[in-house]
């Protein structure tokens, strides 16, 4: 007897709630590489007798009518994934397999094209190439998914497979938070390489690729709310520790700039109140250090640039003032006093 799965299949559950937010997303497709890692320490040393080719245990019918996913136990808790029917009993064979749209549609470019080939197999490459296919449609939605692999097809029946088009390159998805959409596109992207050679290395490698993503998201989600709560050494720290994650993100690194200059205004503003104008120039000096020395927005443009050469040149003039009316106070409460001794 075979184990009860609850829940649908991924193919349903896209049908039904894509786009998936970027945490279930991303969840999802790490829970399938860890699943397809674990399959692949059961690989055996042994070659098929018949074609001659090592035995992959990668996944050979990788799609989404192949993936369940249970609901979770809990209303906070995410959904988990299982596999299934990983077509081991062919080995991949694609004259054996089910030549319908949905499976053509996941299968990589070197299997699609590689007719010559008596049996090809797919292997942890091709599976990387699916995944990417997989993440792309949680984000993306059926609508824009079905629009781009109609493309591909280009009017091509099941039993034609050679006239499928690999080079359609797949538009960039929306993520949520926005800071990360380079990196979810840059995976995608890298995933569904045509040369298998272009892809990540292994699974392992992907799967880290995704880890990073993931635990940058908590610390730009506490950087926002440290933000707006204007605790900006705070913000700083969370904004430090997502770029630990990422640290070639550019819109994480604007971010840290923009808490760093909101701090530098902040302190400027306690040191004018108690008159400290020296050091509050050289905080507004700070300001004008952070600020973006070209690109978009320039200097000319830019709203903290005004601001602070502004409070620059009137602390500075406040400077040189404030002697002055003390001296001139000094001098009035000396006539005062002449003026009493006088009577």
């Amino acid at each position: 007897a075979m184990e009860f799965i609850p829940g649908q299949s991924l193919y349903q559950y896209l049908q039904a709630s894509a786009p998936l937010p970027t945490k279930t997303a991303l969840r999802l497709a790490v829970q399938i590489c860890t699943a397809l890692q674990y399959a692949q320490k059961f690989r055996p040393d042994n070659r098929d007798q018949d074609s001659s080719v090592a035995l992959s245990y990668a996944h050979q019918d990788l799609r989404p009518s192949n993936i369940m996913v249970i609901p979770p136990a809990r209303q906070t808790d995410e959904p988990i994934i299982r596999l299934t029917d990983f077509g081991f009993s062919v080995h991949g064979a694609v004259d054996q397999l089910p030549l319908n749209e949905q499976w053509l549609r996941y299968l990589p470019a070197e299997l699609l094209k590689n007719e010559l080939a008596e049996r090809p197999i797919a292997d942890e490459l091709s599976n990387l190439y699916t995944i990417g296919q997989f993440l792309f449609d949680m984000l993306a939605g059926e609508s824009i998914s079905d629009h781009v692999f109609s493309n591909r097809f280009n009017g091509s029946s099941e039993s034609d497979v050679s006239s499928i088009s690999t080079a359609v390159e797949l538009p960039l998805v929306d993520s949520h938070p926005s800071e990360i959409g380079q990196e979810i596109n840059g995976i995608i992207q890298k995933c569904t390489k045509d040369q298998p050679t272009d892809r990540f290395e292994s699974l392992a490698d992907l799967q880290a690729g995704l880890g990073r993503i993931q635990e940058s998201i908590k610390y730009i989600e506490d950087g926002r709310t440290f933000q707006q709560q204007q605790k900006y050494k705070s913000a700083i720290e969370s904004w430090e520790k997502a770029l630990s994650y990422l640290p070639d993100n550019q819109p994480i690194q604007d971010l840290k700039r923009k808490s760093e200059i909101e701090q530098q205004i902040e302190q400027a503003e306690k040191q004018t109140v108690i008159g400290d104008f020296e050091s509050a120039i050289q905080s507004w000096q700070r300001v004008l250090d952070l600020c973006p020395s070209g690109g978009v927005p320039s200097l000319a443009e830019d709203p903290y640039f005004h601001r602070s050469t502004g409070e620059i040149g009137r602390l500075k003039l406040q400077n040189q003032i404030e002697p002055l009316q003390q001296e001139i106070q000094t001098q009035k409460e000396q006539i005062r006093q002449m003026s009493e001794s006088q009577l």
